[in-house]
């Protein structure tokens, strides 16, 4: 049997074109982009969209019929969940969203062996629910602007160096590692129970992962879905599937 992977999505209103093509008030909706989809079913995965629930408590009884869990890109995180009041550069926040995914990764984290993989938005998020903090915004701090959307996601757009003996090396098996780049927040610090395994030229964190190796912990800041032409970028998801296939 393929493993059952919970991916996490966005919560709120949709810009632009609705789903629907009937008018209606606006509302909001459960989404998340398909590349995250499709990577997970090409590693062997079977992806299964985890939305936003009303009672909190129903997503650990979600967690618990799962193999492993996928923490998806998306809006900010609300810095008051670790202790700090917003930048006057801090983007759109779902405190939704927020309030379920910290609830959702410390019951992962503290609770479970299960398998998980943060991308973008959630790697910041698991540093978060673990105690760390973020950087609000990376040029509010003094550092290079990594939001380069004027660029394909599908081909890097700037170099980050893999630290060894990580389980991160072990997967992508090489030193440096071209990497897109869609954010303007990253870790500050590190939650207890993390190292890091990758940082980018201007020396920000771009990976964390897990201090116990008997159990697959990774996230990663830039977006490897979105990059599954190249090898190293499906490693990653063919490690995670792996893992959670293992954990069944």
């Amino acid at each position: 049997m393929k493993p059952i992977i919970a991916v996490t999505c966005n919560f709120g209103f949709l810009d632009g074109d609705s789903p629907s093509k009937n008018p209606h008030p606006p509302m909001e909706f459960d989404n998340v982009s398909d590349n995250y989809i499709k990577a997970v079913e090409n590693a062997g995965g079977i992806p299964l969209i985890l939305p936003i629930y009303a009672d909190e408590k129903t997503i650990r009884e979600a967690l618990e019929r799962v193999d492993g869990i996928l923490f998806t890109g998306g809006a900010d995180v609300g810095p008051h969940h670790f202790g700090e009041f917003p930048s006057k550069n801090l983007g759109n926040v779902s405190n939704s969203r927020d309030l379920q995914e910290i609830a959702a990764a410390r019951y992962v984290l503290n609770e479970t062996q299960k398998p998980v993989l943060g991308i973008c938005r959630g790697l910041q998020l698991l540093n978060i629910a673990a105690g760390g903090t973020l950087y609000q915004d990376l040029t509010e701090n003094g550092f290079n602007n990594h939001t380069i959307d004027a660029y394909p996601r599908y081909i890097p757009s700037h170099k980050n160096k893999i630290y060894d003996d990580t389980r991160l090396k072990s997967i992508v098996k090489t030193d440096v590692l071209g990497v897109n780049s869609y954010h303007h927040q990253t870790v500050k610090d590190v939650a207890e129970g993390f190292k890091i395994s990758a940082e980018s030229e201007d020396g920000l964190i771009e990976a964390l992962e897990g201090v116990d190796n008997s159990r697959f912990l990774l996230g990663v800041q830039w977006h490897p879905e979105a990059m599954q032409s190249y090898e190293e970028h499906r490693n990653i998801f063919r490690a995670f599937i792996e893992s959670a296939e293992n954990n069944m």
